[in-house]
């Protein structure tokens, strides 16, 4: 994506897109006239999506084929705004939805941000940053970008807004693997509510980070291979049903694999970070229903099973 235009305009990346939101149970927002709210997503097909809705409120709403419907969404933390055209009520595994075409395009909402980029929630790194008082925190990179990247502190009882000012300059320190290590200079801004951006300054080595954009461009060819191998493994039609849970994500990959039950995700990745030297972990945030399907991809090809 541009980092001037911020759009996604391929058909196939905006229905990747909306598959993710899917399998993870994520909510989309759709506003009309002066009716707004979150709504599930119940299916996502070829060239259209279906939102759990049911007819008394689609009534209510007003909404019509053809009628145009405005969408925000969020992916791996980055926000999105479409257009997108109502094809009218209809039916998903007996469930009352409300079907609306593709949008052509989605728009970054967030384009005073730095970063273009951002990998599976468990390739995110880990290193160590500096603030203008010289105080080392400990963080971990949302998003990377050509100019600069975001970070979260790993602390949950510290606040970004404690520890960073706009125009401050931070040093960070980060591994990228293999023999990549960024080390850099860089400049706050912007401070959100749970990350900062930093922006490399001009004394940063050119060298350096001409590595580290080529080691970005790999790791963005990377992540949209896994996407579309993700998604063809997916079929052409995926659709929830109310046995359906989100799948298992792996924080630690290392045996033997311990399996998480819990709906407090920081909770998991702390004891994820304390043993994970000699255990791998698995989380689920959703504990009802059957959970053996769901550990299918974590089998072991000795056994067969699952996890411990």
């Amino acid at each position: 994506m541009s980092p001037s235009e911020r759009l996604l305009e391929d058909a196939l990346a905006i229905r990747m897109l909306f598959q993710r939101l899917l399998l993870a149970n994520e909510k989309v927002t759709m506003a009309f006239r002066t009716e707004r709210r979150e709504f599930s997503l119940w299916a996502v097909e070829a060239d259209g999506i279906a939102l759990a809705m049911e007819r008394p409120e689609f009534e209510n709403w007003k909404l019509a084929p053809a009628e145009k419907v405005s969408m925000n969404l969020e992916d791996r933390g980055f926000k999105y705004e479409a257009v997108m055209a109502c094809e009218g009520l209809g039916r998903v595994d007996d469930l009352s939805v409300c079907k609306l075409e593709l949008p052509r395009t989605l728009r970054r909402a967030d384009a005073h941000r730095l970063v273009d980029f951002a990998p599976d929630h468990s390739d995110l790194p880990k290193g160590t940053f500096s603030n203008a008082k010289n105080l080392l925190l400990d963080g971990q990179v949302t998003g990377f970008g050509r100019e600069g990247l975001e970070l979260s502190l790993l602390d949950p009882r510290q606040k970004v807004q404690d520890y960073f000012r706009m125009g401050d300059v931070s040093t960070m320190d980060l591994p990228l693997g293999g023999n990549l290590h960024l080390v850099a200079p860089a400049r706050v801004a912007y401070v959100g509510d749970r990350v900062v951006g930093l922006e490399f300054t001009e004394k940063a080595d050119k060298d350096l980070l001409g590595s580290y954009r080529t080691w970005l461009d790999g790791q963005e060819r990377l992540q949209a291979q896994r996407d579309r191998e993700d998604f063809e493994s997916g079929g052409r039609k995926i659709a929830r049903t109310p046995a359906d849970l989100p799948p298992a994500r792996l924080l630690v990959d290392r045996d033997p694999l311990i399996l998480l039950l819990t709906e407090n995700e920081e909770f998991g990745r702390r004891i994820a970070e304390g043993l994970g030297r000699k255990f791998g972990f698995l989380v689920l945030d959703y504990i009802k229903g059957p959970v053996i399907p769901l550990l299918k991809d974590w089998a072991r090809p000795e056994t067969g099973a699952g996890c411990a």
